[in-house]
């Protein structure tokens, strides 16, 4: 059976819809929200289970069988008053993503050795990065708390590789898709599909990624991780477009798929940011999906009205 945790959030609960189409027995972790898992609760082989990752030993025993694999998603989310927070300072409010991880880690590492992780591209300075693409050898240089605990997360299933536990961390780049409110992505559409203009402060060159190729990611992760760690040790790769498209670009294109044109004020250049995918092509076979057809998932699920879940 594979762990999810994190399931009820925009990222797993797609990954066990996908898990249970392909025939897998899936527990998925949910701690307030489960809504996202409504159409697939009664799925055969999905065992839901509500917990805390900080505190495993309130749910392991509910597991229904044995685990032989965890995909780790359960995450604690920037927060407004995390970029006032320097790297390496704490917060005593946030403690799912380092804490969490820890306590997850030391009460199952002992049953399972395979371990999936999400980690974020806010692990680099994303706003100033020293040469590009970014590569996984680029130094780390988080610039909000959020990016300071996924770092600490990977540092832990680092450490325990001495344990004997082979894991794997995706550094995502920034998330959108249908069901997802937050994110440059979102706005954009949703000024032209009202047919308001887009105002860019800053035209800057981005990385996003589309829901359905994280978790295809995800997915080949946890197919492939045998032969991308044969022996005890963590593994990092970068999961994103591998090419930059800047702002103005990414709005031209919304109107496109909105099927509206509306007026672009683009008020400045910035800086540019995007990973070297290189090595998840290699060791996954990932290939992400092409833009447009994202975009245009997200416009017909926002034309649907279906209810967002925060």
């Amino acid at each position: 059976m594979i762990l999810v945790t994190g399931a009820g959030g925009f990222v797993g609960s797609s990954l066990c819809r996908r898990l249970l189409a392909q025939g897998e027995r899936v527990a998925g972790l949910w701690h307030r929200d489960h809504r996202r898992l409504n159409q697939i609760v009664e799925f055969s082989g999905f065992h839901l289970v509500q917990g805390d990752i900080r505190e495993p030993e309130s749910w392991l025993r509910t597991l229904p069988e044995p685990v032989d694999t965890v995909l780790h998603l359960a995450t604690q989310p920037p927060t407004p008053g995390d970029a006032s927070l320097s790297m390496g300072e704490a917060d005593a409010e946030r403690t799912t993503n380092v804490e969490g991880t820890a306590a997850l880690l030391q009460a199952m590492a002992a049953h399972v050795d395979r371990w999936i992780v999400t980690s974020s591209m806010s692990v680099y300075d994303f706003l100033r990065p020293q040469y590009l693409p970014v590569d996984e050898a680029h130094p780390t240089a988080p610039q909000q708390a959020y990016g300071y605990e996924k770092l600490r997360a990977e540092e832990l299933f680092s450490a325990a590789a001495d344990r004997g536990l082979r894991s794997i961390s995706l550094r995502l780049a920034g998330l959108f898709g249908p069901g997802r409110e937050a994110g440059v992505v979102s706005a954009f559409l949703r000024r032209a599909l009202e047919g308001e203009p887009i105002e860019i402060p800053t035209n800057r060159g981005v990385d996003i990624l589309h829901v359905e190729d994280a978790v295809t990611a995800l997915c080949l992760a946890y197919e492939c991780l045998d032969t991308v760690c044969p022996q005890p040790g963590h593994r990092l790769l970068n999961i994103g477009r591998g090419q930059e498209i800047t702002l103005e670009q990414l709005a031209q294109l919304a109107c496109v798929s909105a099927d509206r044109q509306v007026e672009i004020h683009n008020k400045g250049t910035g800086d540019t940011f995007y990973m070297d995918i290189s090595a998840a092509i290699d060791d996954l076979g990932f290939a992400p999906s092409p833009l447009a057809q994202g975009l245009d998932d997200v416009v017909s699920w926002m034309r649907s009205g279906e209810e967002v879940v925060v």
